[in-house]
């Protein structure tokens, strides 16, 4: 999984009643895009790094 700065980011989690969460790439760790990537998480103000 490579990754772009502002690339959306969807995770969907139907175990538990289909939570769903968004966010946009802000920081890139490697220059080509190989992971991991920290998008900005839009429901919870936070970002992580998101592995592969």
């Amino acid at each position: 999984m490579y990754a772009h700065l502002g690339d959306r980011l969807i995770i969907e989690t139907p175990s538990n009643g289909f939570d769903r969460r968004d966010g946009e790439s802000i920081c890139l760790h490697h220059h080509d895009g190989t992971p991991p990537s920290e998008p900005a998480m839009s429901a919870r103000d936070t970002t992580r790094p998101v592995p592969p």
